[in-house]
């Protein structure tokens, strides 16, 4: 039942940046935006397209060039409650290299429920970031194209615009900066229980002797700049290498 929940996750995240902007086009009254109605097969392409696009450049080029690299090591607080924070005062310096040290530490040691729950939460923070990146991006042109307006016809020819477009655009920027401001508060929250569990299982010497032997080896491949393993897939050859 949890493989089928997290199948489902992971299809819905796909999904639903694609829905999302066609619900955004469909309140601009884009032209043509109809046609993707008429057909259930159509619309379900169209979103599972355009949402799986969205979502691969969402995660290569905001979440892992943005928001994991510079946001999230910048919040207020983070310090004191992240994870990483702590795998670099145990000498792991690199954030890919505390990344790959947590992700071998995790899915060795965590267990299957904990990971799933971790990973429930982490899909949720996910879609917050989505929402507010792509509201982003709708508010912005909203914005623009109100701008280009004003500047061809003057400001008081406003009034006389499409209001629509007015509405999403004011509508987009207040839900994109929500959509941010709890992506944030639930990241720290995040953050610091998979820090508290990880301190837990590090109390326990059975557990304790893994965590040392990941975090050495991965100091040790640091000094001698060797490339860290951190794709999903190739986890597993740290989890062998250490307890052999």
């Amino acid at each position: 039942m949890d493989k089928v929940t997290t199948a489902i996750s992971q299809f819905f995240r796909y999904v639903y940046g694609g829905v999302l902007v066609l619900i955004i086009l469909t309140l601009l009254k884009m032209p043509g935006i109809e046609m993707v109605y008429l057909d259930g097969a159509i619309f379900f392409a169209v979103s599972l397209t355009l949402g799986a696009a969205i979502y691969m450049v969402y995660k290569n080029v905001i979440s892992e060039g943005l928001i994991d690299d510079k946001i999230h090591f910048k919040m207020p607080g983070h310090s004191d409650k992240c994870v990483f924070t702590y795998l670099g005062e145990r000498g792991v310096r690199g954030r890919r290299e505390q990344l790959a040290a947590f992700r071998v530490i995790r899915d060795d040691l965590f267990g299957e429920k904990v990971s799933l729950v971790f990973e429930k939460r982490q899909a949720e923070i996910h879609l917050l970031y989505l929402t507010a990146a792509i509201l982003f991006f709708a508010g912005l042109g909203s914005l623009i194209c109100l701008y280009a307006h004003m500047a061809k016809l003057g400001i008081f020819s406003i009034y006389s615009y499409k209001s629509n477009i007015v509405y999403v655009g004011i509508v987009s920027c207040v839900l994109c900066l929500l959509s941010y401001w709890v992506g944030i508060r639930s990241d720290l929250s995040l953050c610091s229980d998979e820090k508290t569990y990880f301190k837990i299982l590090e109390s326990k010497n059975e557990y304790k002797k893994v965590i040392d032997g990941v975090i050495e080896s991965i100091k040790k491949d640091e000094d001698e700049n060797k490339n860290i393993l951190v794709g999903d897939a190739l986890l597993g050859v740290w989890s062998e290498r250490i307890l052999k």
